[in-house]
């Protein structure tokens, strides 16, 4: 018990520190020798708050088969749940962060960010990774928030009087912030959590900015029109104004009643986070205050005013973010008012103004927003909007990624190798268009014509270009892939709206878990179930689409398509832990290969390691490699260019180690596969055994069989993440599709 005593005393010690630490009571003065220290980091508004929020937590380049990108930290969730991260959408991201920046730019928020795409492509999982940087970054000290509220001491605090009246000294208490609660007869919150500098008039409050400027030696900084022409909330003016005629204009008595805090950003109780649902309701309002316990504490100056308490989402979202989720899905007239309020950053209420300083961002999906387009009011909107799509993934790893994260940890059942892959597959070739060649230069116009949807579906994933291929039409074909992904993006019906979405295939993978054919979560099971999605036309608009040559929209087929890549990378798997050849083999055969060609290319001889002398360059190994890589005209011209890559890959990369497989990873594969090829019967004859021994049945199997059977199991449930189970399935399903088919 003594135990448990002393647990909870640690973790009380621990909450009471960090309660101190996080709640910062201080004084006005205290506050503007704090402002002055870092006077940049408090004069932020909410969208300079938001773009330093994102530039906090970092970026990274991602490399992409159609070139590097700039992803944002924020969105990857390391400081709370990696699960919830947000997979890909870099080009949104970027997008989002310069329309924020813009912003800043221009001194005051003065758009509304509206991210679209269809439903389920991670527009709300975006908005969420916002809101929870937001809320972590304003826990930080780079990120500390202050607000303010009014104090009013007892009758005994204050001498008398409770800070109105004559009686109120100079030599009196500096302030009544550090009072305690016992002390305190009456507070009034600002509930817009006016910053403190606008209790300033705006006269002194640009010298007090300008000279905190001037002291850190910060002359290129515009403070925000917020900090320049903004006033206290109408609640706050009436108080301030009571006060300034009771203490004949000083300012100091005034102040004296100010104390500040430090606040967190927090979404749960709606402080500076604030979702608005698309239900029809107004988003700010006032009422007149009546029933507060503190009205009758309060002074006799402020018992005689009518107070007012502003409520609402916009409210509560000050100093943050407001998101309106599907917000074209309530009537146009319930935020027909944005139209004056992003202008003006204005909100008009019953009794007073209330002005924003709030980030406005939205939420719909195609549909919507296409409907929207056609209502005589969108004109007007339209320029108070940016626009921001937010479409399905294009790129299968990273829709693999997106289930891995979020789904396979929640099952319940061992998750078998390419199962995932499968599924991830599927999704993206139901999202891939025909390209239009006629769009492309002539060398690969009839290339592009020809490229078929699996083709696409890899070139898009790691840059894998359809063989036969000469190196000049490979290199042209990914120069084109920013061309390609952008070609439908001017319309409605741009690549990326149209497909199945995470919803639906996480509904695939959670059937296919249930699968009671199988004890994990098999690619095999993941199929059938992709097979019966295929066959539900009338439940899944996306799978009416009209078929194009080239296999696009060809949902029934697609399936195959994928069993087939399932299978290969099986057989991959399968050859690696049979231990026919040494993975690093292939690698060392093209780095071999590399070498000899660049001593051709540039008429060298090189050094042999084994007679340590100078010899010609090995044709005989070089031209059996090309055979391999599938090349049988323009050598030369590829020789030449594979350099060339090599040397624009070393300069792009000064100072590190370029190997030839970072540089042709295709080219190890096709090595890796003609071997295969070369030996796929001895691959067979190592599965036979193993799923022998699997099932039981190994006692008629000679001892080198065995041998080798127990070899290959130990390394597929090793090293490839297969447990027995899936390794039996995964060998049935190989033996009877690839190599037992009579």
């Amino acid at each position: 018990m003594a135990k448990i005593i002393d647990l909870f005393n640690e973790a009380a010690d621990t909450i009471t520190k960090e309660y101190i630490q996080q709640r910062q009571i201080i004084s006005f003065a205290e506050y503007l020798a704090e402002f002055a220290k870092g006077p940049k980091l408090h004069l932020r508004d909410a969208a300079g708050y938001l773009l330093d929020a994102i530039d906090h937590f970092g970026s990274s380049q991602v490399a992409q088969p159609w070139g590097t990108q700039v992803r944002y930290k924020i969105f990857d969730q390391e400081f709370a749940d990696p699960s919830e991260r947000l997979v890909g959408q870099e080009t949104a991201q970027n997008a989002v962060r310069a329309a924020i920046a813009g912003q800043v730019r221009d001194g005051r928020v003065n758009r509304l960010i509206l991210i679209y795409g269809p439903n389920g492509s991670a527009k709300s999982t975006f908005i969420k990774c916002l809101f929870r940087g937001l809320a972590h970054y304003s826990r930080l000290d780079e990120g500390a928030l202050y607000r303010f509220r009014w104090i009013f001491p007892t009758r005994k605090t204050s001498h008398g009087t409770i800070g109105f009246g004559a009686r109120l000294k100079r030599d009196n208490l500096a302030s009544f912030a550090h009072l305690e609660d016992d002390q305190i007869d009456a507070t009034v919150e600002c509930e817009v959590r006016d910053h403190p500098l606008l209790l300033l008039p705006k006269d002194q409050r640009l010298r007090v900015i300008n000279h905190s400027l001037e002291q850190q030696g910060i002359t290129d900084y515009q403070a925000p029109d917020h900090f320049m022409e903004a006033s206290l909330c109408h609640r706050c003016r009436q108080v301030a104004d009571a006060l300034m005629r009771t203490h004949q204009g000083d300012i100091r008595k005034v102040l004296a009643h100010i104390q500040v805090e430090r606040w967190a950003i927090s979404r749960r109780y709606r402080r500076g986070l604030v979702q608005v649902g698309p239900q029809m309701s107004a988003d700010a309002s006032q009422r007149q205050v009546t029933a507060d316990r503190n009205l009758s504490a309060l002074p006799i100056e402020l018992q005689n005013m009518t107070l007012f308490e502003t409520f609402g989402p916009l409210v509560d979202g000050a100093g943050g973010m407001v998101e309106f989720e599907d917000m074209l899905k309530r009537p146009i007239d319930a935020f027909k008012y944005l139209l004056g309020t992003i202008e003006t950053g204005e909100v008009m209420l019953g009794q007073s103004i209330l002005k924003l300083n709030t980030v406005l961002l939205a939420t719909t999906n195609d549909d919507m927003l296409e409907a929207f387009r056609g209502h005589h009011e969108f004109p007007s909107f339209r320029d108070r909007l940016t626009l921001v799509p937010v479409p399905y993934i294009t790129q299968r790893s990273s829709e693999q990624r997106i289930y891995e994260l979020q789904l396979v940890p929640n099952l319940g059942r061992h998750t078998a190798p390419h199962a995932v892959a499968a599924v991830a597959h599927w999704a993206v070739l139901s999202r891939l268009h025909k390209p239009d060649h006629n769009n492309y230069p002539k060398p690969i116009r009839n290339i592009i014509k020809k490229l078929t949807v699996k083709e696409k579906c890899d070139l898009y994933n790691d840059g894998t270009c359809p063989q036969g291929l000469s190196s000049e039409e490979r290199a042209l074909l990914r120069e084109s892939l920013n061309d390609m992904r952008a070609e439908d993006s001017t319309g409605w019906a741009y690549e990326g709206r149209y497909g199945a979405s995470p919803r639906l295939i996480r509904q695939v993978l959670l059937r296919a878990s249930l699968s009671d054919e199988f004890e994990c979560l098999s690619p095999f099971a993941v199929i059938e179930e992709l097979k019966q999605l295929a066959t539900k036309v009338r439940e899944h608009p996306f799978l009416e689409r009209e078929k194009e040559d080239g296999g696009y929209h060809h949902h029934d087929a697609f399936a195959d398509i994928v069993e087939d890549q399932v299978l290969d990378a099986i057989e991959n798997d399968v050859r690696s832990a049979s231990g026919l050849v040494e993975e690093s083999r292939y690698e060392d055969l093209l780095t071999r290969y590399v070498n000899h060609v660049s001593h051709v290319v540039k008429g060298e001889k090189l050094l042999s390691e084994t007679t340590d002398t100078y010899e010609e360059p090995d044709e005989s190994m070089m031209s059996s490699v090309e055979k391999k890589l599938g090349l049988e005209k323009n050598i030369k011209e590829f020789r030449e260019n594979l350099i060339s890559r090599i040397a624009a890959k070393a300069i792009e990369n000064p100072g590190e180690k370029i190997s030839p497989a970072m540089v042709f990873p295709e080219y190890l594969r096709r090595l890796k596969a003609a071997y295969f090829e070369e030996n796929r019967q001895k691959v067979a004859a190592a599965a036979r055994p193993a799923l022998a021994i699997l099932n039981e049945e190994d006692k008629y199997l000679e001892k080198d069989e065995k041998k080798t059977g127990k070899m290959l199991i130990k390394n597929l449930t090793k090293s490839d993440n297969y447990c027995k189970k899936c390794t039996r399935d995964a060998l049935v399903r190989l033996l009877s599709k690839r190599f037992d088919k009579k």
